[in-house]
C-alpha cells in the first residue's frame, strides 16, 4: 500500500505544480497585454498632449503675425521693428510670440531703403508656458506686406488740386502729383514745362502723376518730359502732421528798414507778427541797393539739431532777405489758423537780384546763397482756401502762403490752405498743399529732403509661411 500511496502524491504534486504554472503564465499573459494597453493608452495621451501643443504653438505665432500686421497700419509704421507679445485668455498666458520686422532685401532694422523699402518682412516665433529649454512645442510664421502709402519721391505734392499756370516761362525740374487734378498750362518760351533730371543716371523723369484728371494745353506729350500717369490706385501724396503750435508771445518783431535783426532760435524763439520793411532799388533788372534782413542763428555745429521758431505771420516785402546762420536745421512754424500765414514778395522784373528767403550769410545780390536741401522747413496753419480766399498773384497776400519773385531753398507745408509760387528765380525745395498753384519760374529745382519719405499703411498681404 505504500508504494501506490507515494505514486499517488507524486502525480498529485505533478499536476498541482502544472496548473500553478499554468496560472503563472495567465499572469503574466494578462500583466503583458494590461502593460500594452497602458503603453498605448499613454502613447495616445501624449500624441494628443503634443498635438494640441503644436496647435497652440501655431495660433500663438500667427497671433503675433496679425499683430505686426496692425502695428503697421499705425503711426511709426515705417521704423517699426518688432516686439515680444504675450498672448493670453482672460488670466491664462497662453504663450508668448517674439515678433521681428526687418527689410527684405538686407534683413536689417528698419526704416528701410532702396527698391523694396516699402516692403517688410515679419517673423513670429512662439513659445508655450513650459516650452523653451525643456524642449515644448515652438512655431515661425514668416509674412511678407506691403505699403501702400508713403516713399514720396514727388517734389510738388498737391492733396487736393495742383494748377501750373502761364503764361509766364514756367521750368519745374522734379516730378509732380496730385491726389485730385492736375492742369498744365503753356508757357511763354518753353513747350516743356515739367523737366527730368539732366544727371545721368535720372533722379527724377519729370513726371505728373494724379488720382483725377491731367490736362495739358500744349499737349502732354510735350509739356511733361517724364509722362502722365492717371487714377493710380490710394492717394499718391501723403499728408504729414503738422507739428504742434503753441505760440504765447504777444510781441511783434520790430525791424527796422535797411537793418540786420538777428534772432537766436537755438533752441526756440517765438514771435507774434513779423514784417520786413521793403529795401531799397531792385526791379526791371536792377539789383536791391539796400536789404532789411532778418537772420536766424541756429546750432553752429551739429546739422541734425533742430530749431523750432513759431511766429502767428511773417510778411516779407521787397528788397529784404530770410537768412539762417549755422548749420542746424530750422523749423519755421506760421500759426495764423485763417488768412495770410506766409508773404514773401519781390520786385517786379527782378532776375535773382531781388527778395531772398531761405539763404545763408553768404548771399550776394547778384549771386543767391540757398541753404542745404532740407534745413528748412515752413508749416501754415492757415486753411484759407479758395472762394474764400481769392489766391490771385501780383494782387496782395490772399492764399494761406505766397512767395514771388524771390530766390533760395524751402520746404513749404500748407496742408489746409492754399499756396502760390510765382516767378521763382531761380528757387529750390519741395512744396506740399491742400491746393497748389504754381505761376512760372525761371527754374524752380525740386528736391525731397524735407520731406519725410516715411512709408506707412502695410496692408497688402505678398506671402504666407508656416516654418
Amino acid at each position: 500500500m505504500r508504494p501506490s500511496l507515494q505514486r499517488v502524491s507524486y502525480a498529485a504534486a505533478r499536476q498541482g505544480g502544472a496548473i500553478m504554472m499554468f496560472v503563472l503564465l495567465v499572469a503574466l499573459l494578462l500583466s503583458a497585454v494590461t502593460l500594452g494597453v497602458l503603453r498605448m493608452v499613454s502613447g495616445d495621451i501624449t500624441e494628443g498632449f503634443g498635438g494640441l501643443g503644436a496647435v497652440q504653438a501655431f495660433n500663438v505665432a500667427e497671433a503675433g503675425v496679425h499683430y505686426g500686421i496692425g502695428k503697421l497700419q499705425v503711426a511709426g509704421a515705417n521704423t517699426y521693428a518688432g516686439e515680444t507679445l504675450t498672448v493670453t485668455s482672460g488670466a491664462t498666458t497662453l504663450g508668448t510670440a517674439t515678433i521681428v520686422v526687418n527689410c527684405i532685401d538686407t534683413g536689417t532694422v528698419p526704416p528701410c531703403s532702396g527698391t523694396y523699402a516699402g516692403y517688410r518682412r515679419i517673423v513670429s516665433t512662439s513659445t508655450l508656458p513650459g516650452s523653451g529649454a525643456s524642449g515644448g512645442p515652438t512655431r515661425t510664421i514668416v509674412a511678407i506686406i506691403q505699403s501702400s502709402t508713403g516713399g514720396n519721391t514727388y517734389g510738388i505734392c498737391a492733396l487736393n488740386q495742383l494748377n501750373i499756370q502761364g503764361p509766364d516761362n514756367i521750368q519745374i525740374f522734379g516730378d509732380v502729383a496730385s491726389n485730385g487734378t492736375i492742369s498744365i498750362s503753356t508757357s511763354q518760351t518753353s513747350p516743356a514745362v515739367i523737366l527730368g533730371d539732366t544727371n545721368s543716371p535720372q533722379k527724377f523723369t519729370g513726371k505728373a502723376t494724379a488720382a483725377g484728371t491731367i490736362t495739358c494745353a500744349g499737349g502732354c506729350a510735350t509739356q511733361v518730359q517724364g509722362g502722365v500717369f492717371s487714377t493710380p490706385p490710394g492717394p499718391i501724396c501723403a499728408a504729414p502732421a503738422l507739428p504742434a503750435y503753441s505760440n504765447p508771445s504777444v510781441t511783434d518783431l520790430n525791424v527796422v528798414t535797411n537793418s540786420v535783426s538777428i534772432q537766436n532760435c537755438v533752441p526756440s524763439c517765438n514771435f507774434r507778427n513779423i514784417t520786413l520793411p521793403k529795401g531799397t532799388g531792385g526791379g526791371n533788372g536792377n539789383p536791391c541797393m539796400t536789404t532789411t534782413d532778418l537772420e536766424i542763428l541756429t546750432d553752429a555745429a551739429n546739422p541734425n539739431a533742430v530749431s523750432v521758431m513759431q511766429v502767428n505771420t511773417l510778411q516779407m516785402n521787397p528788397c529784404t532777405r530770410f537768412i539762417i546762420q549755422g548749420v542746424g536745421k530750422l523749423d519755421l512754424r506760421i500759426g495764423a489758423p485763417t488768412g495770410n500765414d506766409l508773404y514773401v514778395q519781390g520786385p517786379n522784373g527782378g532776375a535773382d537780384n531781388g527778395t531772398r528767403f531761405g539763404v545763408t550769410t553768404a548771399d550776394k545780390p547778384n549771386k543767391p546763397a540757398p541753404v542745404n536741401p532740407g534745413q528748412l522747413t515752413v508749416w501754415m496753419y492757415s486753411s484759407c482756401l479758395p472762394p474764400g480766399c481769392a489766391c490771385q498773384i501780383n494782387n496782395g497776400p490772399s492764399c494761406a502762403g505766397l512767395v514771388s519773385h524771390t530766390s533760395g531753398e524751402a520746404t513749404f507745408m500748407a496742408l489746409n490752405g492754399s499756396f502760390t509760387i510765382d516767378d521763382a528765380q531761380p528757387f529750390y525745395g519741395a512744396l506740399v498743399a491742400n491746393q497748389l498753384n504754381y505761376t512760372g519760374t525761371n527754374g524752380y529745382y525740386l528736391d525731397t529732403s524735407g520731406i519725410s519719405n516715411a512709408f506707412s499703411n502695410f496692408n497688402t498681404l505678398r506671402s504666407w509661411k508656416d516654418q
